[in-house]
């Protein structure tokens, strides 16, 4: 069976298929991009692929590689139940005619004729695709921006220019899936929660769909705290604290980048997260977790995206006068190696972005004041528990 992922840009597709071919038992085969199937793509990446895609390549052209790319992803063999398609004919079709109208102001219907012709002579007939197509939601899409922005670097910024040919081209795309999706899309799903309420709508229909038991992801989650904040803040004060009054499941950032970096991969935001996912999954007789220090915001971002407000950020806040003082005491130090020791320490975690950690908290903490039990217990009756 073949199943294909559709959606304009940004809907989330890239994650769920992700997900879908990380955690299953064997039953889902997920195809490589697109471009892996032909040496002929661009290695063009930001700006530069975008000048290509509208500018450089001609359109017959662009046409001509995804259809010889998507015959050969057709002929892909796999034992599994299901091969997962990163977007399917229609939608490719789609991209082809939104293309073509932003590049040439064509109206739909011409658009539509053109790229029909061209893959009704060269596309070859494939298993009949079941489409699962996820629908934006503007209302939702807005309250998630603040940790979009967040996960845009700088190597993703393009010319204004290009931004408002790339507003265009997603205005034309959505009117391009309205006419190659108006009846033939066989489940239609609004994105308007969390990553992974859609995606455990998606395994539930694919359940029932194809009679397989693909597991539900983080059923058993309540809560994960995230703790954020410079050092000697009592970052791990609270989180022991925490752990200790409701039994919850301390978990460390450190852990999680070292076991990948173990296995010779590069510790990303993603990767951490579904790592973190991972460990909550095979510990699914657990419902609250903590997790520590956070100091990269790209991190925070992408577990919020991942888990909505199941994940719930404490950035705890004391003064740098009074963390050198803990530091002297706790440490038995002079001023002097106290105030040098806080100083690098937050150095480091300033510039791997802990301060823009606090911009996204859920929660700011002032752990200036009264006892750790105290902020504790505030934090404690906060998340119901």
């Amino acid at each position: 069976m073949i199943v294909s992922i559709n959606g304009r840009d940004g809907v989330g597709k890239s994650t769920h298929i992700r997900l879908l071919s990380g955690f299953n038992n064997g039953e889902i085969h997920a195809t490589k991009s697109l471009n892996l199937y032909s040496k002929k793509w661009p290695v063009l990446s930001g700006k530069d692929f975008s000048r290509w895609w509208f500018e450089t390549v001609s359109m017959e052209e662009l046409i001509d590689l995804i259809i010889e790319s998507l015959n050969k992803r057709g002929t892909e063999k796999t034992d599994s139940e299901i091969t997962l398609f990163d977007r399917g004919t229609n939608m490719f079709k789609s991209v082809c005619v939104a293309t073509w109208m932003t590049r040439y102001d064509l109206a739909l219907l011409d658009a539509v004729h053109r790229v029909d012709k061209l893959f009704s002579v060269a596309i070859e007939k494939t298993e009949q695709e079941y489409e699962i197509l996820l629908v934006h939601d503007k209302i939702y899409e807005g309250s998630i921006q603040k940790y979009r922005r967040t996960l845009v670097s700088a190597e993703q910024t393009y010319t204004s220019e290009q931004n408002k040919r790339y507003i265009h081209y997603q205005r034309n795309l959505v009117v391009a899936m309205d006419h190659y999706f108006a009846e033939k899309v066989t489940a239609r799903i609004v994105v308007n929660d969390y990553v992974i309420e859609i995606q455990n709508r998606i395994r539930s229909i694919l359940n029932e769909q194809f009679n397989i038991k693909l597991p539900i992801l983080a059923q058993n989650l309540k809560l994960l705290v995230g703790y954020g904040g410079l050092s000697e803040s009592g970052k791990s004060s609270c989180a022991d604290w925490f752990r200790c009054s409701t039994g919850s499941y301390r978990l460390k950032v450190r852990y999680f980048i070292e076991t990948l970096e173990g296995f010779g991969k590069q510790a990303t935001a993603d990767v951490v997260a579904m790592e973190i996912l991972r460990f909550i999954q095979c510990h699914y007789y657990v419902n609250v977790f903590s997790v520590e220090s956070l100091h990269r915001p790209e991190l925070v971002a992408f577990l919020k995206l991942l888990l909505g407000n199941k994940f719930q950020v404490v950035y705890v806040r004391v003064p740098r006068k009074m963390r050198i003082r803990r530091a002297r005491k706790e440490l038995g130090i002079s001023v002097s190696m106290a105030t040098k020791m806080v100083t690098k320490k937050d150095s480091i975690k300033c510039f791997r972005g802990a301060t823009r950690v606090k911009q996204i908290a859920d929660i700011v903490l002032d752990n200036s004041v009264g006892s750790i039990a105290k902020n504790c217990q505030v934090l404690r009756e906060h998340f119901g528990l």
